[in-house]
């Protein structure tokens, strides 16, 4: 077991000096959105900040999911997403900005498991009633944390489900014309027998949370570039960042080289809160139909 846990450890500690990067000023996004209670999951869509919230003022109940418009005048009260919330869990939004859908994560009743993904499109300004994404997505256990990329054709998510390599892993799916493929394991650079959880893809740059490294924090946040020879090895964010507290939720604004990302800090509103850091980090631009290739090769 002890070399089990070396193995692993050398493979998320390993130097990746490719890819240049500039790191700014850690920000806490302040008392508009941040509370004594617990925010996260924060994602930009169409100059709006979403993000989740739980028992949030305003909400149905349990996680929700909240948009907020940071003017120029600073930020304005968060709104709930009508339409969309229950009083069960709904959280992890990601959207489809070619189809105005999005996707998120929900324990309610009508699901196929103790957590499913679910979407809404956006019919004339309103979000309609979620419907849940069925088979081969959803199964009898875990599916959470949905990330679409920005072509709506892959779908990435965490779940528990057979075939992978212990714990909750990173899986993708593509977009046929018959549905959703049946989700690809991303393998052993990413997955471990820990814990890998909230998924984020953005031209050749993943992100998510593990807990492989428990004497780092509970979760700490890593990052993978894909390339023609497939994933880079794992990289955990540096130590400003990464505390002895959990880091999950990364989203990177790519346009606006910031990434967000939730976490627990003594200097926080209490709960978890998001915060905010410029990132100029080197990026691939998109080409799906390569990351496609890459992705389902032999």
């Amino acid at each position: 077991m002890r070399y089990l846990v070396l193995i692993v450890v050398s493979l998320f500690a390993a130097p990746l000096p490719t890819w240049a990067q500039v790191w700014g000023e850690v920000k806490n996004l302040g008392e508009e959105v941040n509370s004594y209670l617990d925010e996260g999951d924060a994602t930009v869509y169409q100059g709006m900040l979403y993000f989740s919230a739980r028992d949030h003022m305003g909400g149905s109940g349990d996680w929700d999911i909240f948009y907020i418009d940071p003017s120029t005048e600073g930020w304005m009260m968060a709104e709930e997403l009508a339409g969309v919330n229950t009083p069960y869990l709904d959280a992890s939004p990601s959207f489809d900005g070619w189809a105005d859908v999005l996707y998120f994560h929900s324990n309610r009743p009508d699901g196929l498991g103790s957590e499913d993904i679910y979407f809404s499109r956006r019919v004339k300004g309103k979000w309609q009633k979620p419907q849940n994404l069925g088979e081969p997505i959803n199964t009898p256990g875990v599916e959470a944390a949905p990330c679409i990329s920005e072509d709506g054709e892959m779908l990435f998510f965490c779940c528990d489900r057979e075939g992978g390599f212990g714990g909750l892993d990173i899986w993708v799916s593509l977009r046929t014309e018959g549905g959703w493929s049946e989700p690809l394991n991303l393998g052993s650079r990413i997955n471990t027998a820990y814990h890998e959880k909230f998924p984020f893809f953005t031209h050749n740059l993943l992100m998510w949370s593990s807990n492989v490294l428990l004497q780092a924090g509970d979760y700490d946040i890593f990052y993978s570039h894909l390339t023609d020879e497939g994933w880079e090895k794992a990289q955990r964010l540096p130590d400003f960042i990464s505390s002895s507290s959990p880091e999950w939720g990364a989203f990177f604004d790519a346009d606006e080289s910031l990434l967000y990302f939730t976490s627990v800090r003594i200097e926080g509103y209490g709960g978890y809160d998001i915060y905010s850091v410029s990132w100029e980090v080197s990026t691939s631009p998109p080409s799906f139909d390569r990351i496609k290739a890459i992705l389902y090769r032999d």
